[in-house]
């Protein structure tokens, strides 16, 4: 019985400064386990990140989060 897929979750309004690995997986860990980012995500070449992440079947995905970053958290 399958009980996990992978999906591409698309991560708007980060400042491309912290489109790192650390960042876009914490970002990402909110939907679910980051497994990569794109080759485009890589090259910072558009408007928002893209990441690979596994999630559960059975579970239900946010349609949005919102993380708000203490001074001195870039």
């Amino acid at each position: 019985m399958v009980t996990t897929i992978l999906v591409w979750v698309k991560i708007h309004n980060v400042p491309k400064e912290l489109w790192t690995d650390d960042w876009l997986g914490f970002l990402a860990s909110k939907v679910g386990v980051p497994h990569s980012k794109d080759e485009v995500t890589k090259q910072k070449k558009r408007d928002y990140a893209r990441v690979y992440v596994e999630v559960k079947v059975s579970g239900k995905l946010p349609d949005s989060f919102t993380v708000e970053l203490a001074p001195g958290d870039k």
